[in-house]
Parts: C-alpha cells; sequence; structure tokens
C-alpha cells in the first residue's frame, strides 16, 4: 500500500511540475521575429526629401526604421519599431507624432491582394493576400480585416468629419504603444491578428497626415512646408509615398520604390519564420486535465488490485 501511496504522491509531483512549467512559458518573452533595416534610407525611392516645417527638424530619421522585431508573451503580441529618431512635436500622449505604420499580414488562406484603402500608392505582391491589416500612429492602432472595406466606406463621411478624428469603429482599445528611447512599441492581443508562426508580413512606413489620403503624406514635385519632394518634371501619379520599407533579403528599398513610371511598385512580405513554444498556453488547461484523469486512474487501478489481492488472502 505505501509503493502505492508513493506512486500518487510522485504523480501529484509530476502534475505540479507541469503547471509551473507552464506558467513559466506564459511568463516569459518568446521572440519570433527580428530583422534589421539599413540606417539613413527613408528617402522613399531614394530622392525624396523632407518637408521644410520646423516640426520635422532635425530633417532626417524621423522616418528611418531600423529594426522590427515581434515577440509574444501570454496573450500578447508586442511589435518593436525602432527608428533612428523620434520626436513628438504634435504633444501625442503616445510619445510620438510623425511616422505612419502600416502592417498588412497574411497567416490564413485566402484574403485581399489590394490596400484596405488609397494612399501609399504601392502594390502588394499578388503571391500573399493579407488578412489583418494594423494602422498605427501616435494618436491611435486601427485593425482591418478584408471584409471591412465596404462597412469603413458606408461609414466614410462620419469618419472623416473633424468630430471623428479621434473616434472610429476599428479602434484597437485594448492595446497600448509606448516609446522606449527611439523604439515604438505596439502590445495587442494575439486573437486580433491571429497566428504568426508561418505569417508574411509588409511593413510600410509613411509620415502621417490625418488629412491626407490614408492617413499618408503627399509627394510633390518641388519643395514643400509639408509634403515630401523630389526634383522631377515627370507626372507622380504613381510615385510612392513610402518612405521607408523592410523588404526581404536581397531586394534593394531603391529599386523596388523606384519603379513607378507605368505602375505603383510591387511591395514583398517578410516571411515571419520559427515557432512560438508558447502554444502549451493554449492547451494548458487540457495538459491538466489529462494529467488530472491518468492520477485518478492510476489510484483506481492500484487500489482496485489492492483490494482484490487482499480479499483473495
Amino acid at each position: 500500500m505505501k509503493k502505492h501511496i508513493n506512486i500518487i504522491v510522485i504523480s501529484l509531483l509530476i502534475l505540479t511540475l507541469i503547471v509551473f512549467s507552464i506558467e513559466k512559458v506564459q511568463s516569459e518573452d518568446v521572440l519570433l521575429y527580428e530583422i534589421t533595416d539599413p540606417a539613413g534610407d527613408d528617402y522613399g525611392p531614394g530622392n525624396y526629401r523632407y518637408p521644410t516645417n520646423g516640426d520635422f527638424h532635425p530633417f532626417e530619421g524621423l522616418f528611418d526604421i531600423t529594426r522590427f522585431r515581434i515577440t509574444e508573451k501570454g496573450d500578447y503580441y508586442f511589435f518593436d519599431f525602432k527608428f533612428s529618431k523620434i520626436t513628438n512635436p504634435w504633444q501625442s500622449e503616445n510619445g510620438f507624432s510623425l511616422p505612419l505604420i502600416e502592417l498588412y499580414i497574411d497567416n490564413q488562406q485566402g484574403g485581399d491582394v489590394k490596400l484596405f484603402e488609397p494612399g501609399a500608392n504601392v502594390e502588394l505582391c499578388p503571391d500573399y493576400p493579407w488578412d489583418v491589416f494594423l494602422k498605427i500612429s501616435g494618436f491611435w492602432v486601427r485593425a482591418f480585416n478584408p471584409s471591412d472595406r465596404d462597412k469603413r466606406k458606408e461609414l466614410q463621411a462620419e469618419i472623416l468629419s473633424l468630430q471623428q478624428l479621434e473616434k472610429n469603429p476599428w479602434d484597437v482599445n485594448d492595446s497600448s504603444l509606448t516609446v522606449t528611447g527611439n523604439t515604438i512599441t505596439l502590445k495587442i492581443k494575439r486573437d486580433i491578428v491571429g497566428p504568426l508562426d508561418k505569417a508574411y508580413l509588409y511593413i510600410l512606413i509613411g509620415g502621417f497626415d490625418p488629412f491626407g489620403p490614408g492617413h499618408f503624406r503627399e509627394v510633390v514635385s518641388n519643395t514643400a512646408s509639408w509634403r515630401f519632394s523630389l526634383n522631377s518634371s515627370g507626372k507622380l501619379d504613381y510615385a510612392p509615398r513610402v518612405i521607408d520599407v523592410i523588404l526581404p533579403e536581397g531586394m534593394k528599398q531603391e529599386e523596388v520604390l523606384g519603379n513607378f513610371n507605368n505602375d505603383f511598385p510591387v511591395i514583398y512580405p517578410l516571411k515571419i519564420g520559427g515557432k512560438s513554444i508558447s502554444w502549451i498556453s493554449g492547451y494548458k488547461k487540457y495538459l491538466i486535465y489529462l494529467v488530472f484523469l491518468l492520477i485518478i486512474y492510476t489510484g483506481v487501478t492500484l487500489n482496485k488490485k489492492y483490494f482484490s489481492k487482499h480479499n483473495k488472502v
């Protein structure tokens, strides 16, 4: 009988260790993806100039993303965007004012190959249609899926009115934006974004303009106070409003964004490699239940054998 009690005690200890291990995994940051981007390339296709208004001082580095990282902790993703410089001339409570960050995420079957709305003046690679679109400014975080496009058109007049600039049906209230040094961190629930272990992701950086097309700051041919510019006598109908972008290895930003003579330039996504080990957290209650059943089964079986043996005696 003592041997049987020891087995049950050991089983309970194993259950305790499993629960402790799961809790430990949930409390740790799991790095899902990290990539760097060359510094000093916040010039679009290579020849864009900053707006001349003093709000854009020091006129370099403000839209220059140099590192992107995704970590996972518990029920949340953390997206880190490191820039060469971050300023906050418009006093956003989130600590930055000037960059506009767009993430198009392909992590499901189906999706859409078109941008959610005009503005960036680029196209996405048709082989990787997006399923989730995160739009981030210093004043809000918004999440969309392809079906929201038609809903948004119905509400567009209301959304674009001055009274609604800080209110939007797609605002993600259960999220946070923080700035540490030159890094902007978005904390957002995993169930809003979906799985990322085999996802493809587009990262577009523009200048935030609350009144611009798709909130992008426009590009013109002559030097301007509030717009990006380039020396060009040609048409700028297809000129990208993306000031910086992170591309797959082997692709050059200048070549990709500079291909806009006859159509919008095509952007290619990053492949999010590696698998998160935090799947354990999703199956935590099932693991505990399984071990609990195993302990009960072991105890009942041993007790049954014990009483059967002694009844014979």
